[in-house]
């Protein structure tokens, strides 16, 4: 069954189980809505909620449950792309602060990396529409940050969503010595979509990047029709049940799945989640499915007991997946994860400024 692992970031043979990660595996993270709690309300029971009103019939008032949701991210991620200053003690500040050093983690961790037989990369799989990655990559000039956008046109200035630029390697060449350098990447795949894809109207195949600065409307202040093309004017996942469906009928979204179950098969892979309960159905059983790859390891990050106990329950029949707990039911939050992340850094762990 699943291993317990005890949260111990000041213990030997913890900082080892990570550095020797970190050194010999294919490398992925998987983060839920967790990660970006508290700036982003955790979607908690919302699914069901939804799809309740869906079932019985209650169509209008199941968008306003969805919109609503979709209008608290919408308003941070258009303060994010306006540059707005949040308060220094605020919930925006200690989330992006978060991913900040996340990144600079990663970052050092793939510059340190002595096995050249692996890419220096990361993919982060993630079910969040929100912008945080994003504007936290920004502090960053060495680190390639792929979100799948590829401009396809100088003349239009238009960024075109391809998820085959997942499997591109970056690299700088010297302008004076015949060398060139693997550049440090984050492959940022958004499984359920983001505030940022917007579809093309004459092909509703086609996403392209779109970065709104204004916020949507108060939901009293539209008909159920507005609130209904509000909706359908963001190319996102809804979380409610019947997602699974959308997901299979639409091209990107299949991609995405499909991208996330071959890296998952590939040989000496580990995919370490953070701020997702595997609640996600569609998700769930993909992962399961991977964990038939004998050299696959995957770590989850339980955010209280209830969660461990959880996960425990749903990983019971494999002994590759590791679960990593802290005692007294004390809660795991990026802070924690983030402590966890650079134990290969050793007991001096530098934080980031």
């Amino acid at each position: 069954m699943a291993i317990l692992k005890l949260f111990e970031t000041n213990n030997e043979h913890f900082q080892e189980y990570f550095s020797r990660i970190f050194q010999s595996s294919n490398i992925n993270f998987l983060f839920g809505a967790g990660a970006s709690n508290p700036a982003i309300t955790v979607a908690g029971d919302i699914e069901n909620k939804i799809q309740e009103l869906y079932d019985e019939g209650n169509v209008s008032e199941a968008e306003k449950v969805e919109y609503d949701f979709l209008a608290s991210v919408q308003k941070i991620c258009a303060k994010l792309v306006q540059g707005a200053s949040f308060p220094a003690n605020s919930h925006e500040i200690l989330v992006l602060s978060n991913y900040e050093l996340f990144l600079d983690i990663i970052q050092d961790m793939l510059q340190q990396r002595r096995n050249s037989l692996l890419p220096k990369k990361v993919n982060i799989f993630t079910t969040n529409y929100d912008l945080f990655v994003e504007q936290a990559a920004l502090k960053f000039k060495g680190l390639v940050l792929n979100d799948g956008f590829q401009i396809r046109s100088t003349l239009k200035n238009e960024y075109q969503y391809e998820t085959r630029s997942f499997s591109r390697t970056f690299f700088e060449t010297s302008a004076l010595y015949d060398y060139k350098v693997e550049l440090p990447v984050v492959n940022l795949l958004k499984i359920h979509g983001s505030m940022t894809w917007t579809m093309d109207a004459p092909n509703s195949e086609i996403i392209k990047y779109k970065a709104e600065t204004n916020f949507l409307p108060s939901i009293e202040e539209l008909t159920e029709e507005q609130i209904k093309q509000h909706l359908e004017n963001y190319y996102l996942i809804y979380p409610k049940k019947e997602k699974f469906k959308t997901t299979l009928l639409n091209h990107t979204y299949y991609d995405l799945m499909r991208i996330y179950s071959n890296e998952l098969d590939k040989e000496q892979t580990v995919l370490i989640a953070f701020g997702f309960s595997f609640q996600d159905e569609h998700l769930f059983d993909l992962t399961k499915r991977a964990l038939r790859n004998s050299t696959l390891k995957i770590i989850i990050f339980a955010f209280n007991n209830s969660a461990k106990e959880l996960l425990l329950e749903k990983f019971s029949n494999f002994n590759n997946v590791d679960i990593i707990y802290r005692s007294n039911d004390e809660q795991i939050k990026f802070e924690q994860f983030n402590d966890a992340m650079q134990c290969f850094r050793g007991s001096g762990a530098k934080k980031y400024a």
